[in-house]
């Protein structure tokens, strides 16, 4: 009986092993040097929220509308 389980856990193990490693990498790989850094928690920026206002204040700065932010 010991045997059959190992021989399960065995052929189990070596399919799951051999997906994760015929997965191929991804075609682009995008890397910001800034991201391995310290981040200032306190910058406002890093909120996405704040990130989006900021975008769409900008976009309308730059299409001369000066409606306030919905």
């Amino acid at each position: 009986m010991a045997h059959s389980a190992r021989s399960l856990l065995d052929a189990v193990w070596s399919k799951i092993a051999s997906k994760s490693v015929a997965a191929s990498p991804p075609a682009v790989l995008i890397h910001d040097p800034a991201a391995e850094g310290a981040q200032d928690l306190d910058d406002p920026f890093l909120d996405p929220k704040a990130r989006e206002r900021a975008g769409n204040l900008i976009a309308r700065a730059a299409k001369g509308t000066k409606d306030p932010a919905p």
